[in-house]
């Protein structure tokens, strides 16, 4: 094999796997951001939550709205 030929294939080489490294770090990185994102979203729907209780097991507008769909 010429010298040309091999360095060609050496490049080639090199190239996928820096190829398969950026996918990779793509990969994981679209993992941990979602997952970030899922616990903030649970988190931001957890203190509405509370907001709209007020310490209560249950906020008033849901009795409303269990009472108004009762009516159908």
């Amino acid at each position: 094999m010429t010298d040309k030929m091999e360095a060609l294939q050496n490049y080639s080489a090199i190239r996928t796997e820096i190829v398969a490294l950026l996918h990779a770090a793509r990969t994981a990185s679209v993992r941990s951001v979602n997952a970030l994102m899922t616990a903030t979203y649970w988190e931001i729907g957890r203190r509405i939550v509370e907001f709209e209780q007020q310490g209560q097991e249950r906020a008033e507008y849901g009795e409303a709205l269990i009472n108004s769909l009762r009516t159908i």
